[in-house]
């Protein structure tokens, strides 16, 4: 059983392109938080965060519940690792995901110069690897982790309610629907590649996303 007074930590993962920034803009007005970006270089180096250890004074010394953007985590490590590694505080994780096409696809737009995007097979090969960090983690930390699905949260207030009440903490809905057309915009060869070599993962996240629509 965790201590309740230990320091609160929430992290918020997934993959880039995800939603993650959204959701930290839902709460960035609630002065009972701070907000610490992959661009803060007092607890990141290049987007990874520094050993424990070595943040954890700048941590202790806020008051504040720290909201981490810590996305780029899972390119070297298992989510296991980090809440092994935090485990001196209480950690929540909010787990975004979103329909793989159209994380592609608005990888794509964001990022036109990275020449290993427009590789939809390798893309699926990392959206795979990635997302299943957190599906390992579930055996050992379920109590810790919401697995959230970007589209619940656009159609549902009652999900990002729910989502509020779980990591304690208030938060503004600011979710808007995917408007993404990738019909259009991308060859049905991509979007039948990316579909097959993703849908088991997929179907896995859905079926441990912590809350839905429909309960």
């Amino acid at each position: 059983m965790k201590s309740t007074d230990k320091k609160t930590l929430i992290f918020v993962m997934g993959i880039q392109r995800s939603g993650g920034s959204t959701l930290l803009n839902a709460f960035k007005r609630n002065r009972n938080i701070s907000i610490l970006r992959e661009k803060d270089n007092k607890i990141f180096d290049y987007f990874m965060l520094r050993p424990e250890r070595e943040i954890r004074p700048f941590l202790d010394k806020s008051k504040r519940i720290a909201f981490i953007e810590a996305k780029s985590e899972t390119k070297k490590r298992e989510v296991v690792d980090i809440l092994s590694e935090f485990s001196h505080y209480t950690v929540k994780i909010i787990w975004n995901y979103r329909n793989p096409v159209n994380v592609y696809y608005s990888r794509l737009i964001k990022y036109p110069h990275k020449d290993w995007v427009a590789d939809e097979v390798q893309f699926s090969e990392m959206w795979n690897q990635r997302n299943a960090s957190v599906l390992k983690a579930m055996d050992q930390y379920r109590d810790d982790i919401a697995i959230v699905k970007l589209e619940d949260l656009a159609v549902s207030k009652k999900v990002f309610k729910q989502l509020c009440d779980f990591i304690g903490v208030k938060g503004r809905n600011t979710f808007y629907a995917d408007k993404i057309n990738t019909e259009k915009e991308l060859s049905d060869t991509i979007i039948k590649n990316i579909n097959n070599h993703t849908s088991p993962i997929l179907k896995q996240l859905d079926l441990n996303r912590r809350f839905s629509p429909d309960h």
